[in-house]
């Protein structure tokens, strides 16, 4: 590409200047996001001009890439950059045009594709490309992986879940207050619900003890099987999967 613009354009000048007005926006939508929530209601005037001036100045730079690029722009190397750029662009003007209140989801989202362009400038930090990189490249693994659990807590929820059932119709279910009964089926009340407390217990968003000692007056084989999961999980499972993952990433 030969000219004035092609070489603007092309150059490491603008390229800097684009991804700086990309990271001030993102700091800026990080701003207005937090505005929102503190004082609820529309974003003050002086907001909403600096968010027009950011979307006039990124559909400049489109236009200045469809001058010269043309329609290779759509087929080059950077083409899947380049057609996330128009489509934001578009999205952009269209939320601006419905207005603040016509669709708060919409807006919402098209601020948060705006966020998400910051990715582009990855290109300038060689580690930080590397990590995405291989975030990108482990997500086949990633989803197997919560495959595989999800598969390891239907089957020891059911064992669970129906050995509960077995305690509860038992005669000894009389010794149990009604605020321990009413314990056990908010946490282990269905197949569901169990899965999502083998979930919190797994991953740190709950203490596994307070589950055990809740399940102790049910039986010793209920506590042996929950604890028996819990520790799979923690001590084999994870570590399997982290050597998945290191491997991927690896490669």
């Amino acid at each position: 590409r030969e000219g004035r613009v092609a070489r603007l354009v092309q150059s490491i000048g603008w390229e800097t200047f684009i991804s700086l007005a990309i990271c001030l926006n993102t700091i800026f939508i990080v701003y207005t996001a937090d505005y929102q929530m503190a004082y609820v209601g529309e974003l003050p005037v002086w907001a909403q001009e600096v968010e027009t001036c950011f979307a006039i100045l990124f559909l400049f730079e489109l236009l200045l890439k469809l001058y010269v690029h043309k329609l290779y722009f759509f087929c080059n190397d950077k083409m899947s950059w380049n057609n996330f750029d128009l489509a934001l662009v578009f999205f952009t003007f269209m939320a601006s045009l419905a207005g603040e209140d016509s669709n708060a989801t919409f807006l919402r989202s098209v601020r948060v594709l705006r966020v998400a362009r910051a990715l582009q400038i990855l290109k300038f930090a060689t580690q930080l490309r590397c990590i995405l990189q291989s975030i990108l490249g482990s997500l086949m693994s990633l989803f197997w992986a919560f495959m595989v659990l999800f598969f390891i807590f239907i089957l020891f929820a059911t064992a669970l879940v129906q050995g509960l059932a077995l305690h509860l119709s038992s005669p000894e279910a009389e010794f149990l207050d009604e605020e321990a009964n009413a314990q056990l089926r908010k946490f282990f009340g269905s197949v569901t619900t169990t899965v999502l407390t083998f979930h919190f217990c797994s991953t740190g968003g709950d203490d596994w003890v307070d589950y055990a000692f809740l399940l102790y007056p049910t039986g010793i084989v209920n506590v042996v099987v929950f604890m028996f999961t819990v520790s799979f999980t923690h001590i084999a499972l994870m570590n399997i999967l982290t050597g998945i993952f290191v491997e991927k990433a690896i490669q």
